[in-house]
C-alpha cells in the first residue's frame, strides 16, 4: 500500500507550497507594513488542487491535502504575526491582516478541494 507522501504528484504540490511559503514569509520579513493578499489563498489551495487537477484519481486524499495547505498558511501567518510582519493593510473593512490571513487560508483551503473536487467529477472518477 502507497502512502499518501510517497506519490510523487503529492510531493510536487508540497515542495511548490513549501517554496511559495517561504517565498511570502521572506518578503513579508523584508518588508515592513507590506500585506501580501494572496499569499495565504494560494499556499493554502496548491496541495489539493494542484493533485487534483494533476491526478484526479486522488479524491480521497483531497481533504487532507487541504488541510495541510490551511495548516500551512495559518502556520506562516502566525508566525508573521508573532513577529510583527502582519502589520500592512488588509482588503477587509475588519480584524486587519492577520484576519484577512485567516479567511484567505481557509478560503483557499477550500477553493482548491472544491477546484479538484470539480475536475475528478468531470473525469468520471468520484
Amino acid at each position: 500500500m502507497q502512502t499518501m507522501i510517497n506519490d510523487a504528484t503529492v510531493r510536487r504540490a508540497l515542495l511548490v507550497m513549501g517554496a511559495l511559503g517561504a517565498l511570502w514569509a521572506v518578503l513579508a520579513v523584508a518588508r515592513d507594513g507590506v500585506t501580501y493578499h494572496l499569499a495565504p489563498l494560494i499556499v493554502a489551495a496548491i496541495p489539493a488542487g494542484f493533485v487534483g487537477l494533476d491526478d484526479s484519481r486522488r479524491v480521497a486524499d483531497l481533504p487532507r491535502l487541504a488541510i495541510i495547505g490551511a495548516a500551512s498558511a495559518l502556520g506562516i501567518s502566525l508566525l508573521l504575526t508573532v513577529i510583527g510582519r502582519m502589520d500592512g493593510p488588509s482588503l477587509l473593512p475588519f480584524g486587519g491582516a492577520a484576519a484577512e490571513s485567516v479567511i484567505f487560508s481557509v478560503g483557499g483551503a477550500l477553493a482548491g478541494w472544491f477546484v479538484a473536487r470539480v475536475q475528478s467529477q468531470s473525469e468520471g472518477k468520484h
